[in-house]
């Protein structure tokens, strides 16, 4: 029986799962427990309900409690039963190992803010970017305690010495814990012009003698751009390391590649505005259009500008006429405006004189 009380401390009073490593007392709770299901903890029994509540029942009840108790809070309870000879609190089948694990796991990375989901045998942790488009961090952690981590789009292979290989309920909170507080290797985020002479739109790759790649720009993770190694060692173990050593080594190369490069003349340098576009080769056209665009926005807004001037032009120094005088002035303008639409072309200053007008 003793046993069967000690068991009862690390389950959950309400959905009977692990609630590990740090519970909640359903003593601070009792309110919420007697309003959403009906639970007065007063009259639990030590030898039969936990006294604790695991992270993710939590949560959920603060969660329900946010939207007014609107709705059922959505916990399955778990009904507690008095000790037996087959009492599953004492003697738990490898189904409920499993899910014991995954519960500690599941309540570890809600606690750490990973966006969690559950899976087939296996339970996934995810770590956004700023802007939530991309995955920064993600996790995998299967039944048997084996385990995957993805870093910014690529597997981590490497992994220290400090940090199991295998994965238990006792070890999952400080495994979690480890990969959220590590740091991304930043790789080398000083050579956008080079990766630009590499290639204008697509990301640039870089490449050895052999020509095989060895690095390339990567995009959308950082709030800049960066030059990550093949082999960049991914994570940073202490927070204040901001890159890994093959990273480190390797932006002399990039300096190398730099420096022979600014020497070189622009494609658009190797071509005048009067050359044919059928001429020019793909590269130097896509720079071309981008110029063009470029020339087009900013005509546009100067137009915009001029137009909001001449309105507030006439609305601040304009005379206000009568309504004999403003009928024959239109009738006047009605008139001649085929001869202005001749004289002055669309977006001229006069032209857009006249319209205010």
């Amino acid at each position: 029986m003793e046993f069967h009380r000690e068991s009862l401390q690390s389950i959950c009073r309400l959905c009977g799962g692990s609630c590990m490593p740090v519970p909640t007392h359903k003593t601070t709770l009792s309110s919420e427990l007697q309003s959403a299901f009906d639970i007065n903890t007063k009259e639990d029994d030590d030898s039969i309900h936990p006294s604790f509540i695991c992270n993710c029942c939590r949560m959920k009840i603060f969660r329900w409690k946010k939207k007014k108790r609107k709705s059922p809070c959505n916990i399955s309870l778990y009904t507690f039963k008095v000790h037996s000879l087959s009492c599953r609190i004492c003697f738990k089948s490898e189904e409920d190992v499993k899910d014991d694990f995954f519960d500690t796991a599941v309540n570890a990375g809600l606690e750490m803010g990973y966006t969690v989901r559950r899976g087939s045998g296996c339970v996934y942790f995810a770590e956004l970017t700023d802007d939530f488009k991309r995955v920064k961090k993600r996790i995998v952690i299967r039944a048997n305690g084996d385990y995957d981590v993805e870093l910014h789009g690529r597997i981590l292979k490497q992994y220290p010495p400090e940090v199991p290989r295998q994965l238990k309920a006792n070890t999952c909170h400080s495994f979690l814990s480890y990969i959220h507080r590590s740091t991304v290797c930043i790789g080398n985020p000083d050579f956008a012009n080079l990766c630009r002479y590499k290639s204008l739109d697509l990301p640039a790759t870089f490449k050895n003698a052999k020509r095989e790649q060895v690095a390339y720009e990567e995009r959308g993770y950082f709030t800049y751009d960066t030059v990550r190694h093949e082999k960049c060692e991914l994570l940073n173990s202490t927070p204040d390391k901001k890159q890994c050593n093959v990273c480190s080594i390797y932006k002399a190369s990039l300096h190398r590649m730099a420096s022979s490069t600014s020497s070189s003349k622009p494609l658009s340098s190797l071509t005048t505005s009067h050359t044919r576009n059928d001429l020019l080769s793909t590269e130097i056209l896509k720079e071309k259009t981008k110029e063009l665009y470029r020339e087009k926005k900013s005509l546009k807004r100067k137009l915009s500008n001029m137009s909001d001037h001449i309105k507030s032009s006439i609305k601040t120094s304009g005379e206000k006429l009568d309504d004999r005088m403003s009928n024959s002035l239109l009738e006047i303008m009605k008139k001649n405006t085929k001869q202005v639409n001749e004289d002055f072309p669309v977006g001229s200053v006069m032209h857009l004189l006249w319209e205010q007008q």
